[in-house]
């Protein structure tokens, strides 16, 4: 049996189609720990900038 993990509820991205999550992060975790860092740090990346383009950052270059 699976164990239920579904990476895209875990960063914030549900999927609404039931299992579709599931089995995306089954194919994700097939392609090895290398593409899963890089998954995770793109979205990280993807985080940070929606931050500071809402503000929520200002000054981060030392002055």
């Amino acid at each position: 049996m699976g164990t239920g993990i579904d990476l895209f509820a875990t960063v914030g991205l549900p999927i609404n189609i039931p299992y579709l999550g599931l089995i995306l992060t089954g194919i994700i975790i097939s392609r090895g720990a290398n593409f899963i860092h890089d998954l995770f740090k793109i979205t990280e990346e993807v985080k940070v900038k929606r931050k500071v383009e809402n503000g929520k950052f200002k000054n981060l270059s030392p002055q």
